[in-house]
């Protein structure tokens, strides 16, 4: 909860569009975002079929789309697709220093 309470802190009075949270896993922070940015779109991104359906349930009216895929570019995301925020919150360190280049494409 203190890594978020200083994440909110860090964006207090900014205007936020789009919100992303790669490895969301049951989709606390997702939602919490929502909550503190109720007109942005947030998506919340896991490898984890199991997490996915979890944060569908457990926040299934907080208007979070929560999606489960092994990488952003399974997605299929358009090129041009680009978000205010980019959030990982324990994640980048389990990621293979041979893929994060990957990660910071987008």
């Amino acid at each position: 909860e203190a890594a978020y309470a200083g994440l909110i802190k860090s964006l207090e009075h900014r205007n936020l569009n789009s919100i992303i949270e790669i490895g969301c896993g049951v989709g606390y922070i997702a939602a919490e975002l929502k909550h503190n940015y109720p007109n942005a779109t947030v998506w919340g991104f896991d490898i984890s079929e199991k997490s996915i359906e979890c944060a569908r349930d457990l926040f299934a009216d907080k208007g979070v789309h929560y999606i489960q895929a092994d990488t952003l570019d399974a997605l299929n995301c358009p090129e041009n697709l680009s978000f205010d925020l980019m959030i990982m919150m324990d994640v980048y360190e389990h990621i293979p220093k041979s893929e994060r280049p990957a990660v910071h494409h987008w």
